[in-house]
């Protein structure tokens, strides 16, 4: 059998795949020999060779047949064709072929899908596999071509604890934090999703695991733990070996978020920051540090409406100063088109205006670029029902000094204004202003009301701060 690939792949053991997100890295990317570029003009087609696969009914050191080559569209002087890289829902896999049909072990495949899903849940997972292959043609040129997508069906293999398998009512936080005490665990609440997560203020050196009910019930210690002890890893599948006497450790104290999902076996930690700022060339890199809007019912998203300049720099750090600060290392989502480009750790802009940022500082860190749209809401609204309507926005100002102007108030009443981004109701980023300075809600509680005449207009200068009814 020819060895496609250049490099002895160790593939993750079955027993092992707690922590297979660190033992994929070094194989996800496996370097070969240079070829020639890729022919846009051709493709190559590949088929599923077992277009339905189950674990179990392989020994954990088998091979299996996933693709075969079997054409090129474009041409009809192809004289040999190989594979050249194997995806599975986007992530390369080790493998090795003979006469155009690719094998890889099913250990392979069992970590890769385990990763790719964040799960360990032995359920039938949908994998859409792809590949390039190196194509001769007549005349001596050969070519790369990218092949079309074929789904399989596979079922992994079935490793979560028996103690633990069992999707239970309620489940806690028990380490340092709370002395170790079963009898007194601190509950973790509910996410609705099948996840469950504590917010914590802990001390350096803090330990800890995750008890499900039937522990706590039980007073036994068939708890969520990791594959080794003493493991910082701040996200990863949970080990193995309930019984043992392995526990999670934080080496720095602070304010931590803690989520659980019993369901796939997984587990995040993530530093919490009460604060976001924003510096960069228009502040002299550091003078002035902008304060982001928290969202409420967040402890990661932040929002901002501001007038990006042609070629401005910016990056955010999570308190009025350097450390931690990141700009393009967050994920881009730039809807608004500001043409937002990378330079080194900074987020550059490349058309002007006015845009409304919605910034992730979590676990990941993402940056989403949308229009400055900003509403009124409620009774004084055009459209009073309490929706996100068009008849209730504000004009845009054309400059950087401009003001934001609301459509008439159509009633006297309260006022009451937003912003709106999806995975956030508009009361999670209302303002209002008192006294002619905006007051943003936040992560805080209702805002007192402020009283406006019909047939008034808001006047908004985000720039400056301020806000008018006149």
């Amino acid at each position: 059998m020819k060895k496609f690939l250049l490099y002895t792949c160790v593939a993750a053991s079955v027993l092992g795949v707690a922590s297979c997100n660190e033992d994929y890295d070094d194989w996800a990317n496996p370097i070969v020999n240079s070829q020639d570029s890729i022919n846009g003009s051709m493709s190559g087609v590949i088929s599923a060779v077992n277009p339905t696969i189950k674990f179990a009914d392989y020994a954990s050191d088998a091979t299996v047949a996933l693709v075969k080559y079997v054409s090129t569209n474009g041409t009809s002087n192809v004289t040999g064709a190989s594979i050249k890289s194997l995806t599975v829902n986007g992530q390369q896999i080790p493998f090795t072929q003979e006469n155009g049909e690719a094998s890889v072990t099913v250990a392979a495949l069992d970590s890769v899908v385990r990763v790719a899903y964040h799960s360990m849940a032995c359920v039938e997972r949908n994998l859409s596999l792809s590949a390039e292959a190196t194509i001769g043609l007549a005349n001596g040129e050969s070519f790369v071509v990218n092949t079309n997508e074929v789904a399989v069906a596979y079922t992994p293999s079935d490793l979560i604890p028996a103690s633990l398998k069992e999707v239970q009512s309620a489940y806690y936080y028990i380490g340092t934090y709370n002395g170790w005490s079963l009898a007194s665990p601190t509950p973790m609440t509910p996410n609705g999703d099948g996840t469950f997560s504590v917010t914590l203020e802990v001390g350096d050196s803090e330990w800890f695991a995750f008890a499900p009910q039937s522990a706590v019930d039980n007073q036994d210690w068939n708890l969520y733990r990791p594959s080794s002890n003493g493991s910082t890893a701040k996200s990863d599948f949970f080990g193995l070996d309930p019984a043992s006497n392995n526990s999670f450790q934080l080496e720095t104290g602070g304010k931590y978020k803690f989520t659980i999902d019993p369901v796939n076996y997984w587990y995040s930690i993530t530093e919490v920051h009460n604060e976001l700022y924003l510096t960069g060339s228009q502040y002299n890199w550091g003078d002035t540090w902008l304060p982001m809007v928290p969202c409420h019912s967040s402890d990661f998203d932040y929002w901002t409406i501001i007038y990006l300049h042609a070629g401005e720099q910016f990056k955010f750090a999570p308190q009025a100063g350097w450390g931690n600060d990141f700009g393009g290392q967050a994920t881009i989502n730039d809807v608004a088109g500001a043409g937002i480009t990378v330079a080194g750790t900074n987020l550059v802009c490349g058309n002007p205006g006015w845009y409304l940022l919605h910034i992730v500082n979590g676990t990941e860190q993402k940056l989403e670029v949308l229009k400055p749209e900003v509403y009124l809401m409620g009774s004084v609204a055009p459209v009073n029902d309490w929706s996100i309507n068009a008849d209730n926005l504000f004009a845009v100002p054309t400059d950087e000094n401009g003001e934001f102007v609301s459509p008439a108030f159509s009633a006297d009443g309260d006022v009451r204004m937003c912003v709106k981004f999806e995975g956030f109701d508009w009361w999670q980023t209302e303002f209002v202003a008192f006294d002619g300075k905006l007051a943003f809600r936040g992560r805080g509680d209702d805002q007192d009301r402020v009283n406006v005449k019909a047939g008034e207009k808001a006047y908004i200068n985000f720039a400056a701060g301020t806000c008018t009814f006149k």
